[in-house]
């Protein structure tokens, strides 16, 4: 009974005296089948033939794959699954097909239905012509809902019900007049919608879009009129909604307060806005915690802030206010329990710690606008939209996406159709974004369209199948990720560049600092070139970017490529780094390479010295700048630019990786009121002989940029911790001066830190942490530059020549050169790697060793034609020296 048909059933008696019966018919019947699901649910047009897989129950032997209830060739695999082969011919052209499984009679009978979209180039928009306000997704029912602009000619002052699948609208509901933020209860029974000509929030009843109760907004005393500023509904709490009352578009906005409604009743406590300063309530947004019992806030002033706030049946109470965290709106994921804000920082909102940092530098340069964000932590991306910085893309609106666990950029899309001011991104459906474009504030001509445009498709998510297969194939643009080799000799002959990357189209131009080189196609991800012998003249860098034929995709990103002077003895890499150390054990220099990166951003780099190439690289965190390692080859510490932590990796391969957070600044005794503000590392540094046990010197965000770009320079910070592993000691030293700790060193035993800003310091080390013990105020004087102690000579080298002897507070030589110095005791040299006169002004440096006893110079090597200027050097091996170079 394994197979459908109607068997014959007779009776048949034994024996001469016997026979056969006549027969009946009894029928094994088939189960209907069962279809689940279809991989791959789309493909692009001209990429069949596909092999289909269809699962689900009772299928049969004889069991069909019908496309649109046309037979496929079909594979029986199990009672669960089969495969049929979709040719190419129906993959021709842009469509969708409904898949079927036909189970034969008797019984049997047809499943049902699953689509199958042929799309076009992948990535799809289509524009919806509505000027939107504000745009809110409903999951459970496939709709978004839009809160129409008065000035919308075809259906103003309501909410519109929006149908991304088919771009369509299926209906609008009056809204009073103009409607602008809108919000969806948990639950999704109700709509929340602020009415800012009514001044009041309307709630309106789900599915039906019925207006439900109204809440009025008292006008200010002071101001007059308001309206809601924000308006988010509780999660978990249908009933209940948080709104903050101001006035839209004036400075200051926060006028009103921030209230707690159940349905339309306000719970007794709020939190009324407060003129001045630190302390000042200045809220533009709110976000709801993962409960209804905790709420955060910020603004887009200078600086802006991050408020957090408790909430209870009495109503909501301020509880902390930080600084410098987040700027524009932010957006509470509650996977991560982090604030993801639109200029891209992160933010943990319990401990009030930036915790991380997507580059925007492509989406924020000059005259490009406010950012704006969407969270995907189900497929662990985060996607940006703005304009595109850079001069072939300014003025064109770009979304990036990128990885939300490494800060990674992932890739691009350009849309150029687009016009207008973006005021808000969400994520819909499968694969799907959604952004409203609003005119520009001033004139322009031609008038722009206010409009919702939907994106869907591959750019989103690849692994999804798309809602829609209407609309017009946008291109991702083409990622660049590797070339080879990365540098050549000055004087070379032409040289074969290979170039690895994405997204490549048959006819893509590989560009030398913005002109063109002879590019052969390979595949949609590698590319060869032919960089001429003139381009390789002469020392310097240089600029590889990929166009797909089209001069409006030749941006991003971008790799260097370094010629080098001819017999300078100097190999290239090009990383974009800011530190570099050696590991005598292995034999490998580790290099902290930051986003900015194209190739290995955000981790920490392994390069074999020797061969002049890297060998690994290891995922480190948003803009990892700085890297140590220990003696004894067992540890790798690296500490974040833009996420207040450091990180210990086991050597050589730069694994296990243990992570902790440096904190806040402590407290301001004499005013409380100010915020404590998240604290980076400005200096990691491993005891020696103790290789689990680091000295951290810790300074404020908010300074850290200008700090790096300068090299010098004061940065008001939190002191310095000794940690064992990530467990900090109870007593951390504080600077009494206020010029802070920057630069650190090891004395000659594990008792003693040194300590560099403005002034030199001598930190006292015991199990329970440390203390400042004494500083040379007039000794010292360095400015901010860092400090080197070689244990050999027990003096402490800084970067104006001077030696100084730490234990009597005196200087004790002067070698007259000043630069990045580098002692060695093991050789009895140090080396100062600077400008001599004549090369001041120019990219030439020179590296003198002098003789650490008697400081006289003992012999020099010039390093021409250099990238930028020296930033880091270090010695390694028996006779290399490696340096870094940086743009400021």
């Amino acid at each position: 009974m394994t197979t459908p048909a109607t068997v014959q059933v007779s009776v048949v008696n034994p024996g001469s005296s016997g026979g056969t019966s006549g027969s009946l018919g009894f029928a094994i019947e088939a189960l209907a089948p069962v279809l689940s699901s279809i991989s791959p649910g789309s493909a692009t047009v001209g990429s069949g033939p596909v092999t289909l897989t269809v699962s689900g129950l009772n299928f049969e032997s004889a069991s069909e794959v019908e496309w649109n209830g046309a037979s496929l060739t079909t594979t029986f695999v199990s009672g669960t699954e089969l495969t049929a082969q979709i040719p190419a011919s129906d993959l021709a052209a842009a469509s969708s097909a409904q898949v079927t499984v036909s189970n034969p009679a008797p019984g049997g009978g047809v499943s049902a239905v699953e689509v199958f979209y042929a799309i076009s180039g992948g990535t799809r928009v289509v524009a919806v012509p509505v000027y939107a306000n504000d745009l809110v997704w409903d999951a459970s029912r496939g709709l978004i809902y839009a809160s129409v602009n008065s000035a919308d000619t075809a259906h103003p002052n309501t909410v519109a019900v929006i149908d991304p699948a088919a771009a369509t609208i299926d209906s609008v509901q009056s809204a009073g007049t103009q409607p602008n933020l809108i919000a969806e209860s948990s639950d999704g029974s109700y709509l929340w919608v602020g009415e800012d000509g009514s001044h009041a929030v309307q709630r309106f009843t789900l599915p039906g879009v019925a207006p439900d109760i109204s809440i009025p907004i008292a006008p200010s005393a002071t101001f007059g009129p308001m309206t809601a500023i924000d308006l988010e509904a509780a999660p978990g709490s249908p009933h209940t909604a948080a709104i903050v009352e101001g006035i839209n578009g004036d400075s200051p906005a926060f006028v009103g307060g921030l209230y707690i409604y159940d349905d339309a009743t306000a719970r007794t406590d709020s939190v009324p806005p407060v003129g001045g300063n630190y302390g000042a309530t200045l809220l533009t947004w709110v976000q709801w915690g993962e409960d209804a019992s905790a709420m955060y806030g910020g603004n887009d002033l200078i600086p802006p802030s991050l408020y957090n706030f408790s909430v209870n049946t009495s109503g909501v109470s301020e509880t902390g206010v930080y600084e410098y965290l987040t700027n524009g709106n932010g957006h509470f994921d509650p996977i991560t329990g982090y604030i993801y804000a639109d200029n891209g920082q992160v933010v943990n909102p319990v401990t009030d710690e930036a915790v991380g940092n997507f580059s925007l530098d492509s989406l924020q340069g000059e005259g490009t606008g406010t950012t704006y964000c969407a969270v995907d932590s189900e497929q662990g991306v985060v996607f940006f939209i703005g304009r595109g910085y850079n001069a072939l893309l300014a003025g064109t609106w770009v979304i990036q996406a990128y990885d939300q666990k490494t800060y990674n950029l992932l890739r691009i899309l350009s849309l150029p159709q687009v016009d207008g001011v973006v005021s808000q991104l969400i994520r819909w459906g499968n694969a799907g974004l959604a952004f409203s474009v609003v005119p520009y504030p001033y004139a322009t001509n031609p008038p722009v369209t206010p409009t919702i445009y939907l994106v869907d498709g591959s750019f989103v998510d690849s692994t999804a199948t798309p809602d829609f297969s209407s609309g017009a194939g946008i291109q991702v643009l083409p990622g660049l990720t590797a070339i080879s080799p990365q540098s050549t000799v000055a004087g070379s002959p032409d040289t074969t560049l290979t170039v690895t990357g994405s997204n490549f189209e048959n006819g893509a131009v590989v560009y030398w600092d913005g002109h063109s080189l002879s590019t052969q196609y390979q595949s949609t991800t590698q590319l060869t070139a032919t960089i001429p012998a003139s381009d390789l003249i002469s020392a310097g860098a240089h600029g590889i970017t990929v166009s797909d034929g089209d001069v409006q995709t030749l941006e991003l990103p971008v790799l260097g490529f370094t010629v080098t002077a001819a017999n300078s003895g100097i190999t290239a890499l090009n990383l974009a780094s800011l530190d570099v150390a050696w590991d005598n054990s292995s034999g490998l220099l580790y290099a902290p390479v930051w986003s900015d990166d194209s190739q290995y951003p955000n981790s920490i780099v392994a390069v074999d010295p020797v061969k002049g190439a890297v060998v690994s690289s290891e995922p480190a965190g948003p803009d990892p700048y700085i890297v140590r390692t220990t003696a004894d080859g067992a540890y790798l510490y690296s500490a974040n630019l833009t996420a207040n932590q450091v990180t210990q990796f086991q050597l050589p391969g730069v694994t296990s990786p243990v992570t902790w957070n440096l904190g806040l600044q402590p407290p301001n005794a004499s005013n409380p009121a100010v915020p404590q503000n998240s604290l980076i590392a400005l200096d990691v540094q491993p005891q020696p002989g103790a290789s689990q046990t680091t000295a951290v010197a810790t300074g404020d965000l908010q300074y850290i940029a200008g700090w790096i770009a300068s090299g010098v320079g004061v940065v008001p910070g939190g002191g310095v911790t000794i940690y064992d592993n990530n467990l900090a000691r109870p007593t951390a030293a504080t600077d009494p001066e206020a010029d802070d700790y920057e630069s650190l060193q090891w004395g000659a035993n594990s008792s003693t830190l040194y300590a560099a800003g403005t002034n030199l310091y001598v930190l006292s080390v015991s199990s329970s942490g440390a203390v400042q013990s004494s500083d040379f105020l007039d000794l010292w004087n360095g400015g901010g530059l860092p400090i080197t102690y070689d244990p050999g000579t027990g003096y402490l080298y800084d970067q104006l020549g001077r030696v100084i002897d730490p234990t009597t507070g005196s200087v004790a030589g002067n070698f007259g050169s000043s630069g990045i110095v580098v002692p060695d005791s093991s050789v009895n040299l140090v080396f100062i790697l600077g400008q001599t006169t004549a090369q001041l002004g120019t990219h030439n440096y020179t590296i003198t060793s002098f003789n650490e006893t008697t400081f006289a110079p003992v012999s020099s090597v010039v390093l021409p034609s250099l990238v930028d200027f020296p930033f880091a050097m270090i010695r390694w091996g028996s006779s290399g020296i490696a340096l870094v170079t940086y743009e400021s």
